[in-house]
């Protein structure tokens, strides 16, 4: 009998469409900027107006980043619950499945808390590690983008490794 590979389609589907509206984010920093510049269009006679502009639309689109981070990690912990729900004991995979999700929640809010968004786009990121600073040349927004990822591709990984070792037939619901 083949396995039923129906509850791996069910746990892939919010990660995979998580990655492509990432991916296909159709709010970009060139509409951002376009936006902006109809909007900031009374401040042209002024000498900063391009500073203005760019300010503004890399504000927006470090917004828009940080937007996609809560989904994305709501809809990993959730579908994974439903992996790991397949399991025949789910206790301990569920709560070791749940823990990295967590640390990964508060060291992403410890390296985005007090930080505007145009700092969270704009700026590289510092990390201090025992008193001392070590550059990331990847800004903020970046890191976010690969959280994003990150927790996708793992949800996906852990969907996999969950069905192909224990085969839906062997699994109890």
């Amino acid at each position: 009998m083949a396995p039923d590979w129906s509850h791996f389609g069910l746990a892939a589907i919010p990660p995979l469409l998580a990655m492509v509206v990432q991916a296909c984010n159709p709010v970009s920093h060139r509409v951002l900027k376009k936006s902006a510049e109809h909007d900031m269009a009374i401040f042209k006679d002024g000498h900063d107006y391009e500073t203005l502009v760019e300010t503004t639309a890399k504000s927006a689109e470090g917004a828009v980043d940080i937007s996609g981070l809560a989904p994305s990690v709501v809809s990993a912990v959730s579908s994974g619950f439903s992996v790991v729900h397949d399991l025949p004991s789910p206790f301990w995979p569920a709560v070791c499945y749940v823990l990295p999700f967590i640390a990964v929640a508060l060291l992403t809010l410890r390296l985005l808390g007090g930080c505007s968004y145009l700092e969270i786009k704009s700026e590289s990121l510092i990390l201090t590690v025992q008193g001392k600073q070590i550059l990331i040349r990847k800004t903020r927004s970046e890191v976010v983008v690969i959280v994003i990822y990150g927790v996708n591709i793992s949800l996906f990984l852990a969907a996999a490794l969950v069905y192909i070792f224990y085969p839906p037939e062997v699994c109890t619901t």
